[in-house]
């Protein structure tokens, strides 16, 4: 896949993600590995997500975080997804959000939970908060998500304690995807709590379900 072709993803999920209401003014940031190198490319810092239609205002980075290319620097959470990438061998796009429901979720150090056929992806039963506020833009964070990843080693995101979601993908497509499915499961847990008592779906109903959605799929 050519670095345009990279860059173009990055830009159509920022606008995806902007327009959802996942991100607000110049916050939140994805990244991607380039095939067949050690580089990464990574949203800008501090760039208004309309300017996004012009896919070549991304950047490049080492897996060190040092900028190789780019008209701009590169977010300011690059060190976040330098050492995600270094570490996540399986992962190959990173989606980073402030999404309102999910972080509000996260500023109370509580956690998402699969309440819905959205959430069967989400590769665990529940969506963990880091343990502890840290500061943004720092080393300190990326460690942070991988210590709650050794807690649920199968999740695909992890909520930063008042600082929003990490999402984790094959691709950017999945990981933008994955995003906008935490975001809807913690607005409905948020909501149901307001009305009762929520029901989460179980491990064992998580399971069938998958197994019943691959069935049809096969079918």
């Amino acid at each position: 896949m050519e670095k345009v072709e990279i860059f173009k993803q990055l830009a159509i999920g920022s606008l995806t993600l902007y327009r959802a209401g996942l991100v607000s003014g110049t916050a939140g940031n994805i990244s991607a590995r380039i095939p067949n190198s050690k580089l990464i490319a990574i949203t800008p810092s501090g760039i208004a997500y309309e300017k996004y239609s012009d896919e070549m205002i991304m950047c490049i980075v080492d897996s060190d975080g040092k900028k190789v290319e780019g008209r701009f620097n590169p977010s300011s959470e690059t060190p976040m997804h330098t050492i995600l990438l270094r570490s996540l061998t399986h992962v190959n796009a990173i989606v980073h959000t402030h999404s309102p429901f999910a972080t509000a979720i996260g500023c109370t150090g509580g956690y998402v939970p699969v309440m819905g056929l959205e959430g069967l992806h989400f590769g665990a039963d529940k969506i963990l908060t880091t343990d502890g506020f840290v500061l943004p833009g720092s080393d300190q964070m990326g460690y942070r998500v991988l210590d709650t990843l050794n807690k649920s080693p199968n999740s695909k995101a992890v909520l930063l304690q008042n600082h929003g979601v990490v999402v984790f993908g094959n691709d950017v497509e999945e990981a933008v995807s994955l995003a906008q499915a935490v975001e809807f499961c913690a607005k409905i847990y948020c909501l149901a709590k307001l009305v009762g008592t929520p029901h989460e779906l179980t491990h064992e109903e998580i399971q069938k379900s998958l197994e019943h959605y691959a069935s049809k799929r096969m079918a």
